[in-house]
């Protein structure tokens, strides 16, 4: 019983290291699933330019669902697979 009053007075004594330490980590993770999904709509975005190419092109993005489109003319847009 004893084992379990040292841990818990460990505890009580480092809690707000603990809870500035998780609340960090959860800064910095969400930092890189933000910096990842930023590359990753960059790439798509290069991939569509490069397909159309010459012509102009707009990524439409509907949610996480997004699309290539490439310019045929002036008002008409035709969409890749």
């Amino acid at each position: 019983m004893d084992y379990f009053k040292k841990i818990w007075r460990w505890l009580s004594k480092h809690s707000l290291l603990i809870v500035v330490a998780f609340f960090l980590f959860v800064y910095a993770y969400s930092s890189l699933l933000s910096i990842r999904h930023d590359r990753n709509k960059a790439d798509n975005d290069f991939r569509c330019q490069t397909l159309c190419f010459p012509q102009q092109y707009e990524y439409l993005y509907a949610g996480e669902l997004a699309s290539c489109w490439c310019y045929e003319n002036t008002s008409t847009l035709k969409k890749l697979e």
